[in-house]
């Protein structure tokens, strides 16, 4: 018996463009399936690098978080994705730059305070479990960086395997 309850894949990247590079080929399919699909960056990529000479003056470069959100709304409308959100932190650019240091940076975001803007009052107890999975898997590894993917909780490993897989999965409304 298939459930009738509609399916979402909600898609969440560090920086607008990572779901082109990422998973831009999954979520059009998902789209195209007839499935609700929701993309949530973390970021505006606001100190991304601009890889096209010409386009690479300071004017841009100090407006890029707002040129990276244009660009990202074009993408979606491309694939057909019409959710989209943002959680607000700032870029981190690159270790060993000055805006690495930055507080607001994503990279030195409190995790508990990320899953709260990423799951707001979330009464979906799966999806409040997923994200503390990904957190303990998440500060065992940035405290070891060497640890390997088989040593992380069984949990984490399959839903990182699930995840792989690209499922989509009913989300209560």
């Amino acid at each position: 018996m298939s459930d009738p309850r509609p399916l979402t894949l909600l898609a969440v990247h560090a920086h607008p463009d990572d779901e082109a590079i990422g998973t831009g080929g999954t979520m059009a399919k998902a789209v195209a399936a007839g499935h609700r699909v929701v993309l949530v960056t973390c970021t505006r990529g606001e100190l991304g690098e601009i890889v096209v000479p010409d386009l690479a003056t300071p004017e841009n470069h100090r407006r890029l978080g707002e040129l990276r959100a244009a660009e990202l709304e074009a993408a979606l409308a491309e694939l057909g994705v019409t959710e989209w959100d943002n959680l607000g932190y700032r870029d981190s650019d690159m270790m060993g730059r000055p805006g690495n240091l930055d507080p607001r940076s994503f990279w030195r975001a409190d995790l508990d305070e990320a899953i709260g803007r990423l799951l707001p009052g979330s009464q979906q107890r799966d999806a409040v479990a997923l994200a503390e999975i990904y957190k303990s898997s998440f500060l065992r590894l940035r405290s070891d960086p060497s640890t390997p993917q088989d040593t992380l909780y069984p949990a984490a490993r399959e839903t990182i395997s699930a995840l792989a897989a690209v499922r989509t999965v009913p989300i209560e409304s």
